[in-house]
Protein backbone atom coordinates (compact mmCIF):
# COMPACT_ATOMS: atom_id res chain seq x y z
CA UNK A 1 0.00 0.00 0.00
CA UNK A 2 2.85 2.41 0.84
CA UNK A 3 4.53 1.58 -2.46
CA UNK A 4 1.35 2.32 -4.36
CA UNK A 5 0.96 5.66 -2.57
CA UNK A 6 4.61 6.55 -3.25
CA UNK A 7 3.98 5.78 -6.93
CA UNK A 8 0.65 7.61 -7.28
CA UNK A 9 1.53 10.87 -5.49
CA UNK A 10 4.19 12.08 -7.98
CA UNK A 11 2.09 10.91 -10.93
CA UNK A 12 -0.90 12.93 -9.76
CA UNK A 13 1.31 15.93 -9.03
CA UNK A 14 2.88 15.77 -12.48
CA UNK A 15 -0.52 15.49 -14.12
CA UNK A 16 -1.80 18.56 -12.24
CA UNK A 17 1.15 20.60 -13.50
CA UNK A 18 0.76 19.23 -17.04
CA UNK A 19 -2.92 20.17 -17.08
CA UNK A 20 -2.14 23.63 -15.72
CA UNK A 21 -4.19 23.17 -12.58
CA UNK A 22 -1.24 23.82 -10.21
CA UNK A 23 2.02 25.75 -10.13
CA UNK A 24 5.26 23.86 -9.56
CA UNK A 25 6.01 25.95 -6.47
CA UNK A 26 2.60 25.16 -4.99
CA UNK A 27 3.08 21.48 -5.68
CA UNK A 28 6.53 21.45 -4.08
CA UNK A 29 5.16 23.35 -1.07
CA UNK A 30 2.46 20.72 -0.70
CA UNK A 31 5.02 17.94 -0.86
CA UNK A 32 7.15 19.73 1.76
CA UNK A 33 4.15 20.19 4.03
CA UNK A 34 3.19 16.54 3.67
CA UNK A 35 6.74 15.36 4.37
CA UNK A 36 6.93 17.62 7.43
CA UNK A 37 3.65 16.27 8.77
CA UNK A 38 4.78 12.66 8.20
CA UNK A 39 8.04 13.39 10.04
CA UNK A 40 6.17 14.91 12.99
CA UNK A 41 3.79 11.96 13.22
CA UNK A 42 6.65 9.45 12.97
CA UNK A 43 8.59 11.30 15.68
CA UNK A 44 5.61 11.36 18.03
CA UNK A 45 4.97 7.66 17.44
CA UNK A 46 8.61 6.80 18.14
CA UNK A 47 8.67 8.85 21.34
CA UNK A 48 5.39 7.50 22.68
CA UNK A 49 6.12 3.86 21.82
CA UNK A 50 9.37 3.66 23.78
CA UNK A 51 9.69 1.10 26.54
CA UNK A 52 8.18 2.53 29.72
CA UNK A 53 10.69 0.94 32.08
CA UNK A 54 9.34 -2.58 31.89
CA UNK A 55 11.94 -5.26 31.48
CA UNK A 56 11.78 -7.24 28.28
CA UNK A 57 11.55 -11.02 28.32
CA UNK A 58 15.25 -11.28 27.37
CA UNK A 59 16.26 -8.97 30.23
CA UNK A 60 14.12 -10.92 32.71
CA UNK A 61 15.64 -14.19 31.51
CA UNK A 62 19.18 -12.82 31.86
CA UNK A 63 18.49 -11.66 35.41
CA UNK A 64 16.66 -14.80 36.55
CA UNK A 65 18.57 -17.05 38.93
CA UNK A 66 19.89 -20.28 37.49
CA UNK A 67 17.78 -23.38 38.17
CA UNK A 68 18.73 -25.08 41.43
CA UNK A 69 20.07 -21.93 43.12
Amino acid sequence: MWSAAAFVVPIVGASRIYLGARWLTGLLAGYALGASWAAIVATVLLITSRDTGRATAAQEWAQAPAPGH
